[in-house]
């Protein structure tokens, strides 16, 4: 993977609050997992991915959120897309009473010249609730069905954050696999 395709990965990060005055910082990272030996046990080593990746290896995409001020932070989401060069594996935030939603819809190609012209998720939804849209042929003629989306289809995460206390950090990762 050449290094602008590593770049587009690593600033997938994005934000918001309820309460724009409350100074916070978020940092982005894209990581490479691997698989190493060490004392005769096979363990997972995260290095930085910039070096380079190949189709089938799998990345850790995290995001940091830094609350840099003396107050609460209230309404905080984290909301990380998934590029269309990688699949959806899993997810996971460091703190407890995270809401985490999913979206099919931040990927929309031109199909003509198959390009993306949309890259901004506009529906998030529970795992459970996601569903596509997908065109089926029934007697001959093509139908549009509405079917329970896979993480495979995931085109975004977004992680609603309980109340941060001052100073505290959070940190919301995805695992991807390279296409």
């Amino acid at each position: 993977m050449t290094k602008l395709k590593i770049a587009l990965l690593m600033s997938t990060a994005a934000f918001g609050f309820a309460s724009a005055q409350s100074p916070a910082r978020v940092t982005a990272s894209t990581l490479k997992v691997t698989q190493v030996t060490e004392n005769g046990k096979t363990v997972e080593k995260l290095v930085d991915a910039s070096k380079g990746v190949l189709p089938g290896d799998t990345l850790e995409m995290k995001q940091r959120l830094d609350n840099l001020s003396e107050g609460k932070l209230t309404g905080v989401r984290l909301t990380m897309p998934i590029p269309a060069a990688v699949t959806f594996l899993s997810q996971q935030c460091s703190m407890t009473g995270v809401k985490t939603q999913y979206s099919t819809d931040a990927h929309q190609y031109d199909p003509k010249t198959r390009a993306i012209i949309n890259v901004n998720a506009k529906k998030f939804a529970d795992a459970a609730a996601l569903t596509k849209t997908v065109i089926v042929k029934e007697n001959g003629a093509d139908v549009k069905k509405e079917v329970n989306a896979t993480p495979a289809d995931y085109t975004a995460v977004r992680w609603q954050l309980p109340d941060l206390a001052a100073r505290q950090p959070v940190e919301c990762s995805i695992r991807v696999k390279v296409k």
